[in-house]
């Protein structure tokens, strides 16, 4: 399981038999609308190293009269799942559930297994710590920005403004967060697909033309 919010309210859980690389998500929201939501997540290329996205994304109801919901699906929180499968610690250890790169693959809904169901008790999640040690030397080392990387995809698990949270919590502009982001992936210490920064993976274009059935 990869939880999404502090309280453990939101959560992806995988399908543990794999390698499929299906999760669904679970909110108060799709609770509410008695929605359940799929994804399958894979790798974006056969490096090792590679960084995970999403392929696809089923949804269906299990209620009498539920009709199709467009809010629900401009809620589903895209960037924050993409960041918190990218993590090193959650990457390595979903490697062995998901197919190979490129897989085209038909399936229907998964039916209401055991990992499609909400955790009975949600294991909640410690607050990022976003305080950094920051070198006085101009050329800082790989360490920092490491820190730098991990401070960030934490926060972007809970938080749609990561760049901006981790510039206010080390009282620096915007702008330094950046610089120290942008040096984190230009070493290889920040994987993440389409170098995705403070922002969906998905555009809101996207997002409503998927809203009216457009594929």
């Amino acid at each position: 399981m990869v939880t999404l919010s502090l309280d453990g309210s939101e959560a992806l859980t995988f399908d543990p038999q794999g390698p499929s690389g299906w999760a669904a998500y679970h909110s108060p929201a799709t609770h509410r609308s008695g929605f359940a939501v799929q994804l399958r997540f894979g790798p974006v290329d056969v490096e090792p190293t590679s960084p995970l996205q999403i392929y696809e994304l089923h949804l269906a109801t299990h209620r009498d009269r539920t009709s199709w919901n467009s809010p629900l699906l401009r809620t589903l929180p895209f960037g924050r799942m993409v960041a918190a499968i990218n993590r090193d610690s959650v990457r390595d250890q979903l490697r062995p559930l998901l197919m190979p790169a490129n897989t085209i693959e038909t399936h229907g809904f998964s039916p209401r297994t055991a990992w499609t169901l909400p955790p009975a008790s949600p294991p909640t999640m410690p607050a990022p710590e976003l305080k950094l040690e920051v070198p006085e030397d101009r050329r800082k080392p790989d360490e920092f920005y490491a820190r730098v990387a991990d401070a960030y995809l934490a926060q972007a698990t809970i938080s749609n403004r990561p760049a901006h949270d981790l510039a206010e919590a080390n009282d620096v502009p915007k702008s330094t967060a950046h610089r120290w982001l942008k040096e984190a992936r230009s070493r290889g210490l920040l994987r993440l697909p389409n170098q995705q920064l403070d922002h969906e993976p998905f555009s809101q274009e996207l997002v409503r033309n998927y809203a009216r059935g457009d594929r």
